[in-house]
């Protein structure tokens, strides 16, 4: 006689487990996070860079945040929110980003890049499509829709057309094209 009602609050214990795990981390909390895991780490003086939402294309879908580190004017790592742990977690250290540039973590650097390749009122969207090698160790890139068409631009500078992925990346082209930001 007691079951359902055990049946019952087990259920709603699990939502409620469930909605706490898919609450996300503000920005101050995301930043402040990441410098007491550099600290923990042994890296003082790191100045910690303002997260920048990610919006998951694809089948995942999962939207997350990127936070770059820099030492000095270089990036030193990039860390990712982790909302099962509420944490952070480091996705790249300062040698797989070598080929990164910083100012390309956020949007107006990427909208003054897509500018001067002759895109008209740029509104880049950062995305990540899954691990799509033009993109680099942080699998992510900024997305520009023109016209019917896109442009990708990589952290790293490099503008890659529509018809480069159908040529270099078909699996992800269909994925693409359907993005609507």
């Amino acid at each position: 006689m007691n079951r359902p009602r055990t049946i019952v609050s087990f259920i709603l214990a699990l939502t409620l487990a469930a909605v706490a795990l898919a609450a996300e981390l503000k920005p101050a909390e995301l930043r402040k996070l990441t410098q007491q895991e550099r600290s923990q780490d042994g890296f003082k003086g790191d100045s910690v860079g303002t997260p920048v939402k990610v919006v998951g294309v694809g089948e995942k879908k999962k939207d997350f945040w990127l936070i770059p580190v820099f030492q000095g004017d270089k990036l030193a790592a990039v860390y990712r929110d982790d909302p099962r742990r509420e944490s952070v977690t480091e996705v790249a250290k300062a040698t797989a980003l070598r080929f990164c540039r910083a100012d390309l973590f956020e949007a107006s650097s990427a909208a003054q890049e897509l500018t001067r390749a002759g895109v008209e009122n740029p509104q880049p969207v950062l995305i990540s499509c899954g691990p799509l090698s033009a993109f680099g160790a942080t699998n992510t890139g900024w997305y520009q829709r023109v016209g019917e068409s896109f442009v990708l631009l990589s952290l790293g500078g490099k503008l890659i057309s529509e018809s480069e992925v159908e040529q270099f990346w078909p699996e992800y082209l269909p994925v693409l094209r359907a993005f609507r930001p």
